[in-house]
């Protein structure tokens, strides 16, 4: 399986940081993660310039909704199986799941008045 990418050539490995309140999610721990009433889940490689740009804003919104949602992410060369199973063909790509059912899709970079409003809506419906 291969993903595209936004905007980006697959030339670079850099490692890319999030914010303390976003989660590294494995394989074997994803279905624990989703346990959360919501679960917001960020699908990237450290190889995608979008996605780089994706992670301060993600990292925000992880802040501003810490404790009310739970924040992950994946990076889907080390875990294609989860990319594949969400059906993810392009990065970034976030989802967000309620009550372990995916409920939102957002695919591309996302100012943070848009991701947090899609996370808000989860919340608060």
């Amino acid at each position: 399986m291969s993903v595209f990418c936004f905007g980006c050539m697959p030339e670079t490995k850099e490692t890319v940081v999030y914010g303390s309140e976003v989660e590294a999610v494995k394989d074997t721990s994803f279905d624990d993660f989703l346990q959360s009433e919501v679960a917001v889940v960020d699908f990237w490689a450290a190889w995608c310039g979008p996605c780089k740009a994706m992670k301060p804003v993600f990292s925000e919104v992880a802040g501003q909704y810490a404790g009310q949602a739970q924040f992950g992410a994946v990076d889907v060369d080390r875990y294609p199986s989860l990319a594949q199973k969400y059906n993810v063909q392009a990065i970034p790509t976030i989802l967000i799941f309620k009550n372990g059912k995916v409920a939102d899709v957002l695919v591309g970079v996302l100012s943070k008045s848009k991701l947090s409003k899609s996370v808000k809506a989860q919340l608060f419906n």
